[in-house]
């Protein structure tokens, strides 16, 4: 159990440069990670839009305070991230990587058979059917095991481990268990997308359990737009840009941006933080900041 929140469930913190606003977040969000025994991945770094720019400027000062960004509006291949982890083949995938690299991955090992059981058209009361995926699932596993045993995480070599549990799946042959592919190019799409992926996240790995755990973004802070943060939760949401360039279309008593501020501000479990650049203004949204403080948020000037 992760402890709970000591202070303010809900703030605003204003500051007065850009600079200052990364450190103190990378700084703030370290500390706090410790003292209540969390993980980077439970906050998350939410913005209206251009996140690249959010990530521009934290990364440098998350990476000083040991912390590393996850930019889920990056794209690889024609997909983002968030994009691509949202797919049926990136699920499959990365439980038959889990089970060869991480042991052990009892649920890895669940989710795989339960994947495989699905494409091979075995029924849950087969147990003939279901004790050859087993056997299939554990011969595969152990090749991918040995054959990665002594070459070091990279980037070309998570992209033929990829390609090699692909193969494995048989998923181009049995699109009838998956229908969100069997029409069009969208298989060939998600495929060219999740191999651009792992082979990212092996770039800089320290080992191949490092590499899997970093390919489902543990370890990392994500940071995202608003839109995308629909239906996640986090521990901790720190919402940046809420200013007048960050939400320059907005006008007062606008239903819509209203609604896109809840959205961010019900993705928080535990406590919410509104983060702003005094010199980027505040007149285009002060409905939302004047509804803040009817709401009895607290103010802190760093």
């Amino acid at each position: 159990m992760t402890g709970n929140v000591v202070g303010d469930a809900a703030a605003i913190w204003s500051f007065p440069s850009y600079e200052a606003e990364a450190r103190h977040l990378a700084e703030w969000i370290r500390d706090d990670m410790s003292e209540r025994g969390l993980a980077p991945h439970d906050y998350a770094i939410v913005a209206r839009k251009r996140v690249d720019l959010v990530y521009d400027r934290l990364t440098g000062p998350f990476e000083g305070a040991g912390l590393r960004l996850r930019n889920e509006s990056q794209y690889v291949g024609r997909l983002s991230i968030q994009d691509v982890m949202a797919e049926s083949l990136t699920d499959m995938v990365l439980a038959v990587f889990d089970v060869a690299l991480r042991r052990p991955a009892p649920r890895a090992w669940a989710t795989a058979i339960e994947f495989l059981r699905s494409l091979r058209a075995v029924a849950a009361d087969d147990d003939v059917g279901l004790a050859r995926i087993d056997r299939e699932l554990s011969k595969f596993v152990c090749g991918l095991r040995a054959d990665l045993y002594d070459i070091p995480a990279s980037g070309a070599a998570a992209l033929d481990a990829g390609i090699s549990v692909i193969e494995f799946l048989s998923l181009s042959a049995r699109s009838r268990a998956m229908p969100e592919y069997a029409v069009g190019d969208s298989l060939e799409l998600a495929t060219k997308a999740l191999l651009a992926y792992l082979s990212t996240a092996a770039e800089g790995a320290g080992s191949w359990a490092e590499c899997a755990a970093r390919s489902r973004g543990v370890g990392e802070t994500p940071l995202l737009t608003i839109h995308k943060s629909k239906g996640l939760e986090y521990d901790t949401v720190v919402f940046v840009d809420l200013d007048d360039i960050g939400w320059r279309y907005h006008r007062h008593g606008d239903q819509e941006g209203i609604s896109t501020f809840f959205v961010a501000l019900s993705r928080a479990r535990q406590r919410v933080v509104f983060s702003h650049c005094q010199q980027r203004g505040r007149e285009t949204v002060s409905d939302l900041y004047d509804l803040l403080t009817l709401a009895g948020v607290p103010e802190r000037v760093w």
